[in-house]
């Protein structure tokens, strides 16, 4: 959907594909543009297509002014690795999603006007954008959260000395804010 796909005419408009069936998918290939443009009436058509999706529909139309965004957040890059070695040095796959994302904004901001010339190269970049966004946000979540993850790893991973561990149990004496520990932890 979000793909700028369609057939160009001799006139220079945009037109369906020849032979697809639109009835079925009819929002297909209208690209990032549209997909903002036309957001409630797609969001609409679906719901009435997954009615037990309805909780959700609903979450998303409340929080409807959250979905399209101007800007994209880039963490420190302190927290980013980059890779030395004596005659070079590389990033990771975070940075180049970074990079290329960069390289589709400038692009994007070169172009001063939409109009039928650079409507496809716009939604094209547009698309790629989503694409590296995407890509970066799912490497960093999963840099993060999985068990070789940067936290886990360094932070969680490292020894400690004078560290114990043991099971949290319900104790119905006890207060909501204090815990119980067995003597020879606590020595």
């Amino acid at each position: 959907m979000i793909k700028f796909k369609t057939d160009m005419g001799l006139d220079g408009d945009y037109k369906p594909i020849k032979d697809f069936n639109y009835k079925k998918e009819p929002f297909y290939g209208i690209g990032l543009l549209e997909f903002r443009r036309r957001f409630d009436e797609i969001m609409a058509y679906y719901f009435k297509k997954k009615k037990n999706k309805a909780d959700l529909y609903y979450h998303i139309m409340e929080n409807k002014d959250k979905i399209f965004t101007t800007s994209v957040p880039v963490y420190s890059a302190v927290l980013r690795q980059v890779f030395f070695s004596e005659e070079d040095y590389s990033y990771t796959k975070i940075d180049r999603s970074y990079n290329a994302l960069f390289g589709n904004v400038s692009r994007l901001n070169e172009e001063t006007t939409i109009d039928f010339r650079n409507y496809a190269k716009i939604c094209e970049n547009l698309f790629r954008a989503q694409r590296n966004v995407n890509t970066a946000f799912k490497l960093i979540f999963t840099s993060l959260t999985e068990k070789e993850g940067l936290i886990r790893r360094n932070i969680l991973g490292g020894r400690v000395n004078f560290s114990a561990r043991t099971v949290i149990v319900p104790n119905a004496r006890l207060r909501s804010y204090q815990i119980e520990l067995p003597l020879n932890i606590a020595a």
